[in-house]
């Protein structure tokens, strides 16, 4: 700016300086002057103006939902609970005034917390009370106890009449009977009290509250607040594989299995363990799925002590395999030579079985089929012989639908209760069979109910 005043300045002095006559310079020059010292002034003060930088505007957060979709196509398929929209009504089972709000309006609450809390000193005062009702008939029924204890003595010597007996007895019962009502009387107090909290029964958003600290709720007729539950619409089922169990030898419905399977891209693992030399529809188990798993346990029909063998269809997978096998180690690449030395690789186990456990089992698979037949033979000979019992239902016997082949590997009945059951356990122990039973179903197991669901008819 300092250069634009010094232009004008110039521009001044050129302008309206005089000659040596004592006159000013021509107009016309002047007007040519003035007019390219103005231009000078804008190209300066444009070249020499300081830019401002601009300022950033930082864009606003959004937040994208983007729904996940599977269509259930089959009723088996179904693996989870879809819940429309709920709303429920908060509302006061006692009455009293209300003492404390314990959210905001539009607060995400769980089930289980507690809304409201009712100025709960007169229900404790009706519980204190109570206490001591009971007490006190308490103490009432001891002393009737002992009258009547008194009077049984008496009455041996003949020291009182019948009557006076009975009525003795009439008062302890009726002593017993005023227990009964101050207990229930204690108990509804009890209740009272706890209804002081006022807690939501489900998980969701929270309303404005309709009523605020220091009013004077009715029970049941005022409206406190409405609890909306998170509306689902979409459903997204993590699902990886199957996991069919051939139980008992007897192989699952594997062809509807694999259908599901190969619709949805997901594994099928069979748990065979139970399933060695068993088929279905000429199959053998543990050969249908992408892996299966044999057990040589030593309840299994072939046994190491314990142990069992893993068998894969994919070739890719068998390195894998070793590799968990080894510790996480590629030892198995070291052992046929083809690395100079192994290292750790991923995750692992120690999967080895020693050298004994397997010759043991291996002289057990030399007779396999001796085995199995033999096996087979003696299941034959339990269903025969069974069969009257369960003709005239008694009891049940295993079923072996026509596509499957088992191998033996137990021979079960049901009984109709519990109570037979052990006592025909306990039975056979006296004469020296075994029977067992060691488990329960996984679907009425602890975990089970925790973590699966139960579809269908349990019979």
């Amino acid at each position: 700016m300092k250069k634009v005043f010094l232009t004008f300045f110039l521009v001044w002095k050129i302008t309206f300086t005089k000659n040596k006559k004592g006159q000013f310079m021509n107009k016309t020059l002047t007007k040519i002057v003035f007019v390219l010292a103005w231009l000078t002034s804008i190209l300066l003060c444009g070249c020499f103006e300081k830019q401002l930088p601009q300022k950033k505007i930082k864009p606003n957060n959004v937040q994208v939902a983007v729904p996940l979709r599977k269509m259930i196509e089959m009723w088996d398929e179904y693996t989870a609970k879809l819940e429309g929209e709920k709303s429920v009504e908060i509302r006061s089972r006692v009455a009293g005034y209300l003492e404390k709000i314990h959210f905001k309006d539009g607060d995400y609450v769980k089930a289980g917390d507690v809304l409201f809390e009712i100025d709960a000193r007169p229900f404790q005062a009706v519980v204190e009370a109570n206490k001591a009702v009971v007490k006190e008939v308490e103490a009432k029924i001891e002393l009737a106890k002992n009258n009547l204890k008194r009077a049984e003595e008496l009455y041996v010597s003949n020291a009182i009449s019948k009557e006076v007996l009975e009525t003795r007895k009439s008062e302890l019962t009726s002593q017993k009977a005023l227990l009964m009502n101050a207990n229930a009387k204690l108990r509804d107090a009890l209740l009272n009290l706890e209804f002081t909290k006022i807690t939501s029964p489900i998980s969701g958003y929270v309303s404005r509250r309709r009523v605020d600290e220091g009013n004077l709720v009715d029970d049941s007729s005022t409206l406190m607040a409405t609890v909306v539950s998170r509306d689902i619409i979409y459903a997204y089922f993590n699902v990886k594989g199957i996991v069919p169990v051939h139980y008992a030898g007897v192989s699952c419905e594997m062809d509807t299995i694999m259908d599901i399977a190969k619709r949805h891209n997901l594994w099928v693992i069979e748990d065979a363990a139970q399933g060695v030399l068993a088929s279905y529809k000429g199959k053998a188990l543990g050969t249908i799925g992408d892996f299966g798993c044999y057990s040589f346990h030593e309840t299994k029909n072939y046994s190491m002590g314990e142990g069992g063998a893993l068998l894969i269809r994919d070739e890719k997978y068998v390195e894998d395999a070793e590799i968990i096998r080894e510790k996480g180690t590629n030892r198995s690449k070291y052992y046929r030579g083809q690395i100079d030395k192994y290292t750790w690789v991923n995750y692992g186990s120690s999967y080895l079985p020693s050298d004994m456990n397997a010759a043991y089992l291996y002289a057990q698979l030399e007779k396999a089929d001796e085995i199995n037949d033999a096996r087979i033979a003696a299941w034959n000979r339990y269903y025969e012989r069974l069969t009257p019992l369960a003709k005239a239902g008694k009891i049940e016997l295993p079923v072996v639908p026509e596509d499957c082949v088992h191998n033996a590997h137990m021979f079960y009945i049901k009984a109709h209760d519990i109570e037979e059951r052990t006592a025909l356990i306990n039975h056979l122990k006296a004469n020296d069979i075994l029977a067992v039973f060691h488990y329960i179903p996984l679907h009425t197991a602890p975990a089970g109910l925790k973590y699966g669901r139960f579809h269908g008819e349990d019979v």
